[in-house]
């Protein structure tokens, strides 16, 4: 019965965990170059169970196997769906569109952020700031200013980090996990006056948080009745 629990206990930690990835996903169906998260999940070690019994003719233990035994399962990591959001047109020419793969750099105080997005605009001084105020950086690794009032796509900085070394900041940023190595610059090609829309499929999102929330109310069923078995085994068969 602890197995039991302890494993329908990790079912509702990762249900929660799925809950919060697939959250994110739908408050960011419409960011701009947003990748969706997807919760990936692994199992715990399963046991060997066997039945114990005793050998009537030597009279000593025996057991034989019956079968394999889950303990749960748990979230492993959040992994980026890599596919490529729709160009979208707007006409603006602070909005880039990176074609193919790659990242936008930005600077900011806490350091330097990776995006797909490219909605980005003039400050008062003529630098090119992403939406939430931090410099963009350029292929000379300076913030890029504009050159009578417009920027070129050359100007701008695109390298290729490993999906595996970046760690989700909010609104389709993300930062190098710690140790990981510095990504390389990567010849992109950068339309301007477009950009890349979210790769979040609403209705898919709805029927993965549906799946989630029935798995998540079995366990939460199961945790219950436990509750109840043991309460009746302390209150009631303790008093016998």
């Amino acid at each position: 019965m602890i197995r039991g629990l302890y494993s329908a206990a990790a079912g509702l930690r990762a249900g929660q965990e799925r809950f919060e990835a697939i959250s994110q996903n739908l408050v960011n169906a419409t960011t701009p170059g947003y990748r969706r998260q997807v919760a990936v999940t692994r199992p715990f070690a399963q046991l060997l169970i066997h039945r114990l019994g005793g050998n009537e003719e030597t009279g000593l233990a025996s057991s034989s196997y019956v079968g394999r035994l889950g303990t749960g399962a748990m979230v492993q990591e959040l992994a980026l769906d890599l596919r490529a959001g729709r160009p979208e047109s707007t006409g603006e020419a602070t909005h880039f569109l990176i074609e193919g793969e790659g990242y936008f750099v930005t600077r900011g105080e806490s350091g330097d952020s990776y995006s797909r997005r490219g909605d980005f605009r003039l400050d008062e001084a003529g630098y090119l700031v992403a939406a939430n105020g931090d410099l963009v950086v350029g292929a000379d690794g300076r913030p890029v200013q504009a050159v009578d009032g417009k920027v070129s796509a050359g100007q701008l900085l695109v390298v290729q980090p490993d999906p595996a070394d970046l760690v989700a900041t909010g609104q389709g940023r993300y930062r190098l996990r710690e140790g990981a190595a510095l990504p390389q610059q990567v010849a992109a090609g950068v339309a301007i006056g477009y950009l890349e829309s979210s790769n979040v499929d609403p209705n898919q999102e709805m029927t993965e948080m549906l799946t989630a929330f029935r798995a998540y109310e079995a366990n939460q069923k199961v945790i219950q009745a436990m509750d109840e078995t043991l309460g009746k085994a302390v209150n009631e068969i303790g008093r016998i």
